[in-house]
């Protein structure tokens, strides 16, 4: 029962960190944010329209890819946590994703909302302890942003990308 609340609590708390990013990018002019979806493929036909079982095709990989009108892009994975986040919480496929954008020249971001509070942070920063896992003051405390979440947009996410 334990498992299944927190796999309900873990959706709901990605739902809203989509939402937030939504809201996010229409109100941010100067930035494209665009979602990439799960890639899967159908297996049977839909049932009165609602709902059709499928397949994943392969891993997903990071949740957003962002450009910016002066030129730079890059990609931002979102994470949710209550008061720790592992560096394991960055599967195999996003953290080769982030670290090739890297190695372009691109900037590679990790957001947590983690205590209550979103973090922004650069991925290669996010790896480049020894610690296994994170608090939001530890990760304020190497580098990462305090991004500021008003009516359900975070308003100050475009000054520190």
């Amino acid at each position: 029962m334990k498992k299944k609340l927190a796999g309900l609590r873990a959706k709901r708390n990605g739902q809203r960190g989509e939402h937030i990013m939504e809201n996010t990018a229409r109100f941010l002019n100067a930035v494209l944010i665009y979602k990439r979806y799960e890639p899967y493929k159908r297996i049977s036909k839909s049932s009165a329209g609602k709902s059709f079982r499928a397949v994943y095709t392969e891993k997903s990989g990071c949740d957003y890819s962002v450009f910016l009108r002066d030129g730079r892009a890059g990609m931002i994975e979102v994470k949710s946590r209550q008061s720790r986040i592992n560096k394991s919480a960055i599967d195999e496929t996003q953290h080769h994703q982030l670290l090739d954008l890297k190695a372009l020249g691109h900037f590679a971001y990790v957001l947590i909302y983690i205590e209550s509070n979103w973090v922004l942070i650069d991925y290669c920063t996010f790896l480049d302890t020894e610690k296994r896992s994170y608090t939001r003051a530890q990760l304020l405390e190497i580098g990462g942003q305090h991004i500021i979440e008003e009516d359900g947009i975070l308003t100050n996410l475009l000054e520190h990308l």
